[in-house]
């Protein structure tokens, strides 16, 4: 997740790595719309935007997000191919 909930800095804006198995059945989550995800799949990565990031957010989540997947493209062999989708 890209996003800037963090107390100590609400400024500050961070990618955070959710282990979390989101879709169980009817325990199933739900993405939050204040952040954007990166999903990485075998041959894409797609960056889920979320619909009520603040305006003034979105240009720096964007670039935050393409940081951090140069970084899994350099060190975890991601795909090269990413998008973003709404």
């Amino acid at each position: 997740m890209i996003g800037s909930h963090q107390p100590e800095d609400p400024e500050m804006i961070v990618p955070i790595l959710i282990m979390e198995n989101l879709y169980h059945g009817k325990n199933s989550k739900v993405l939050d719309p204040r952040g954007m995800f990166i999903v990485q799949g075998k041959d894409v990565i797609r960056v889920w935007v979320g619909s009520q990031i603040p305006p003034m957010n979105l240009q720096p989540y964007k670039e935050c997000a393409e940081k951090y997947i140069k970084v899994l493209q350099e060190n975890e062999r991601a795909p090269m191919q990413h998008s973003f989708v709404n």
